[in-house]
């Protein structure tokens, strides 16, 4: 997976919490800046899968902590970061 490849993935998965929260909360549109930041993502995580083919899913977790990435079939298995130690709850 190339640098670029993670980037739009997390910024997939943060627009995904984003939304998730949002959602749950039943909040109103934020400030005007922050929901114009968030179409603009939007707009350019599109553009960006329009212009380069998807890259076969390799399962990830990604520590909800530190942000990183881990690839380890045990560290998904076990929802947890090698890198922080942080314990999850699942992928």
């Amino acid at each position: 997976m190339t640098p670029e490849e993670r980037l739009v993935r997390g910024a997939e998965q943060a627009l995904r919490e984003y939304d998730e929260t949002k959602a749950k909360l039943g909040a109103r549109p934020g400030p005007a800046w922050l929901e114009r930041s968030i179409a603009e993502m939007r707009e350019s995580i599109a553009e960006y899968r329009r212009t380069h083919p998807l890259v076969e899913e390799t399962p990830s977790i990604t520590c909800p902590r530190c942000w990183r990435t881990s690839y380890h079939p045990k560290d998904i298995d076990n929802s947890y970061c090698a890198s922080c130690g942080f314990w999850g709850d699942g992928p």
